[in-house]
């Protein structure tokens, strides 16, 4: 978001920033405890960054950086990731400024994180932390930043690959599926739901959500296709080809799968998930070896 810069900064530069920050921040007080003190041998400070603004001190950070922005640089807003504190003091430095903040939380942030980023006028996105973690790695790996780069430069058979593509393969099941996350002895879970999306919604909102459904399974099976089973062809219709029938195959594995292997219950689908950020934080500690 802000320029980088080749140096440390000096005692200047943070009398700078103190100062461009000031008239956005809270002067929080020092705390002592002379308990403390005696248990440890020393001398202790607290800063009770906890009573700023935001809640925390990376409000101090975050307006350095949006305040030292230029005007061109400021009208085109700010983005960052973030799943809870670093997202609500960005988002309330650039309400300070009268920028737009574009931020990108993880699916499961507390709702008390996500309701305070909206209060202060960030625009969240939110996002699957197994696909982040995936997406990071395989960046990481490839060195490429775009998805097209990605999925051209990913060698299948790599491990960091093959991990972040058994995780993908698990939330596009829990995601799209029925399985694992139904009892196949009732279809109870299923039932209950469909039921309360009949009775809830019908013409063209259920029509709405089961074509998202569907856009859901087209997405997640088009990133594990593009990751085990790239396209050798270099023309377009060809490689269009090659990807729609990977889709379809995909497709029909979910299919197979739901009608052997549904065990598990509907509770157990956010265990599934975290098993599917473990696969990819794996893969994400492989590629930084």
């Amino acid at each position: 978001m802000a320029r980088e810069t080749d140096h440390e900064p000096d005692l200047a530069a943070i009398r700078e920033a103190a100062a461009r920050i000031a008239p956005w921040i809270h002067r929080t007080p020092v705390a002592t405890c002379r308990s403390l003190d005696e248990l440890v041998g020393a001398r202790l400070f607290f800063k009770c960054e906890n009573m700023q603004k935001a809640g925390a001190f990376k409000m101090r950070g975050a307006s350095n950086a949006v305040f030292s922005l230029d005007g061109e640089e400021a009208a085109r807003g700010v983005a960052t990731h973030s799943s809870g504190n670093h997202a609500q003091a960005l988002a309330l430095a650039a309400r300070n400024r009268g920028v737009a903040a574009h931020i990108v939380m993880p699916s499961g942030s507390p709702a008390v994180k996500r309701t305070a980023v909206e209060g202060y006028g960030g625009r969240i996105a939110l996002c699957e932390p197994t696909l982040l973690l995936g997406l990071l790695a395989l960046a990481r790996k490839t060195g490429q930043l775009s998805l097209a780069g990605i999925l051209g430069t990913a060698s299948p058979l790599a491990p960091e690959v093959l991990l972040v593509a058994a995780a993908l393969t698990v939330v596009l099941l829990c995601e799209t599926g029925r399985v694992p996350v139904d009892d196949p002895a009732t279809h109870l879970e299923l039932t209950m739901i469909h039921e309360v999306m009949i009775l809830d919604h019908g013409g063209p909102d259920l029509a709405l959500m089961q074509y998202a459904a569907a856009l859901r399974l087209w997405l997640w099976s088009a990133l594990v296709v593009g990751l085990l089973a790239p396209s050798a062809h270099g023309w377009p219709w060809r490689a269009a080809l090659d990807a729609v029938a990977g889709i379809l195959v995909v497709a029909v594995a979910i299919g197979l799968v739901e009608s052997g292997m549904a065990r598990a219950r509907l509770v157990r689908a956010p265990h599934l998930l975290t098993a599917a950020g473990a696969l990819a934080a794996l893969a994400f500690i492989l590629v930084l070896r």
